[in-house]
C-alpha cells in the first residue's frame, strides 16, 4: 500500500486574556494522628470504606492550594489519635475472604489532607499571595 504525502501544517493559537482568577486556599499542617481518606466523599467516616492513608505529624508547614471557586472545598479526610488492625477472616455467610484492614479508634476529626503529606483542621481564603 502506498502512503500519501501530507504537507506539514502550522497551527497558531491566540492568547486571549480573561477575567478568571483562581482562588487560593491557605492551610497549615496542624494535626498529628492517623489519616483516613474520605474515599466515598460523603463527609462521614465509614469503617472498611474510608481507607487508611498514613500517620501525619503536625509540622506547621504552610501550604497553598489553587482552586476554582471562592468557597472552601469539602474536607477530604479524617484523623484519629489511634488505629487498630482488624484481621482478615472468612465470611461463611457470603462465602468469601474478607481482607484485613485498619480502622480508626475514637472520634474522627474531619480535616483537609494535602498531597498525602500535610493535614490541617483549618483553611482560609484570606491569605492569598497571588490575589490581585
Amino acid at each position: 500500500m502506498k502512503k500519501v504525502y501530507q504537507h506539514p501544517q502550522v497551527v497558531v493559537q491566540e492568547f486571549a486574556p480573561n477575567e478568571y482568577v483562581a482562588a487560593c486556599y491557605h492551610g497549615k499542617c496542624n494535626i498529628t494522628g492517623y489519616v483516613f481518606n474520605d474515599t466515598n466523599g460523603n463527609g462521614q467516616y465509614d469503617p472498611r470504606i474510608d481507607k487508611y492513608n498514613y500517620k501525619n505529624t503536625a509540622c506547621n508547614h504552610d501550604y497553598w492550594i489553587q482552586g476554582q471557586s471562592s468557597t472552601l472545598p469539602p474536607k477530604n479526610a479524617f484523623v484519629f489519635e489511634k488505629r487498630e488492625y482488624i484481621r482478615g477472616h472468612y465470611d461463611f455467610e457470603n462465602h468469601q475472604w474478607v481482607e484485613g484492614h485498619y480502622e480508626g479508634v475514637g472520634d474522627p476529626t474531619p480535616v483537609w489532607n494535602f498531597d498525602q503529606e500535610h493535614t490541617t483542621t483549618t483553611m482560609d481564603l484570606q491569605n492569598r499571595p497571588n490575589h490581585s
